[in-house]
């Protein structure tokens, strides 16, 4: 268990520490569960818990992930965030992939009642090294989106541009970031920035302890709701393949 601070951040949902590391055919994926102590304006008991699959195919992947955040506080017991997430990922030379997805998700600490997101663009690795991969990619993205309090509905065209890399100093360490963009693509000074690290340590093959930092900058958040908002927490994932 590890303190942490307002955990407001789930509002885009790092893909890159999901993806498939591997050429084979078949049907992968994890679950995970994590706790921690979180600090409002009342003292908070979290716990997530989610997972994702990923299908590999010839030159495509298809990737499902889902999680689901609990938080107890003040006597009171309630969901407060979700979200469903699917991508396909389809490959056209060694370098370059098309990635298309769409994305459903609520939290009402951030006072998001729903958001949809659907959209589609370019990625590129940018290097050729097994312990050491990086890509970028840049995305067209729709986003509807219902807030509460007071009750607004936003749709917006975004680009979503990403910056990410893996090291994997040994086999059973890995450290991924991914860093994203999402201007309006009509108003530029409207935009949301995200970075997420997370550290695996192997405890066995199937099993690994994660460390995860998240931080995200909305410049126009809902009312009320910070800026900057940022978590940290631990977590168990069960790998099966």
């Amino acid at each position: 268990m590890i303190l942490v601070c307002l955990d407001l951040s789930g509002q885009i949902v790092n893909i890159e520490k999901k993806r498939l590391d591997t050429d084979t055919t078949g049907i992968y994926g994890d679950v995970f569960a994590n706790i921690a102590l979180q600090r409002t304006s009342k003292n908070l008991v979290s716990i997530g818990t989610g997972g994702h699959l990923s299908y590999n195919f010839e030159k495509s992947e298809l990737l499902l992930i889902g999680e689901l955040g609990f938080v107890k506080g003040g006597g009171e017991k309630f969901a407060n965030d979700g979200f469903l997430h699917l991508r396909h990922t389809a490959t056209i030379t060694k370098y370059i992939s098309w990635e298309s997805f769409t994305q459903m998700q609520y939290n009402t600490l951030t006072k998001i009642d729903n958001r949809w997101l659907t959209g589609s663009g370019p990625r590129f690795q940018l290097t050729d090294y097994d312990n050491a991969l990086f890509y970028w990619s840049l995305l067209y993205m729709f986003e509807h989106e219902t807030l509460s309090d007071p009750r607004l509905v936003n749709n917006d065209h975004r680009f979503s541009t990403y910056f990410a890399f893996t090291l994997r100093p040994q086999e059973t360490v890995s450290f991924t970031s991914t860093t994203y963009v999402q201007p309006r693509i009509d108003l530029w000074s409207d935009y949301r920035l995200f970075t997420e690290n997370s550290l695996s340590l192997g405890i066995s093959n199937k099993l690994s302890l994660n460390i995860r930092f998240r931080m995200t900058y909305d410049r126009f958040p809902p009312a009320g709701i910070p800026a900057l908002t940022y978590d940290m927490h631990n977590g168990l994932t069960y790998k099966f393949r």
